[in-house]
């Protein structure tokens, strides 16, 4: 099974994940973590992540808000 966690740093969980500069990625087989690896979130480092904490906005009026949801999915497809 492989799980992601929103990070910044590479050890510690984001509280935010739109804002994390990446996601590390584990790989478990029963109780052991065979595989880890990051996935950088390149939203962010194109300057698409959130502009303000809790500037995830656009929501309810359709607007774009700064990054692609989707994109996420994309890149955590496997996990």
């Amino acid at each position: 099974m492989k799980i992601a966690f929103p990070t910044m740093d590479g050890t510690s969980i984001s509280a935010h994940f739109g804002r994390s500069k990446g996601f590390l990625v584990m790989e478990t087989q029963g109780c052991f973590i065979q595989h880890q690896e990051i996935r950088e979130n390149r939203q962010v480092a194109q300057g698409h992540d959130h502009a303000e904490p809790g500037g995830c906005t656009g929501h309810a009026a359709g607007q774009s808000h700064g990054h692609d949801h989707a994109g996420f999915a994309r890149l955590l497809h496997d996990c």
